[in-house]
């Protein structure tokens, strides 16, 4: 799913808390809580995924 960065940031969301990262081939960085997943798919949206 992707959803706009402000509301995440107005639901009091903090990227800078994450157990563990992941780099893919590409060079994108996820940032995972446990088995959920965010990277920044632009300045404005942010993937989420569930592993």
């Amino acid at each position: 799913i992707t959803v706009d960065r402000l509301v995440l940031e107005k639901k009091k969301f903090t990227f800078k808390y994450h157990t563990h990262l992941h780099i893919n081939s590409k060079g994108k960085t996820y940032y995972y809580v446990y088995d959920l997943a965010w990277m920044e798919f632009s300045n404005d949206e942010i993937l989420i995924i569930r592993k």
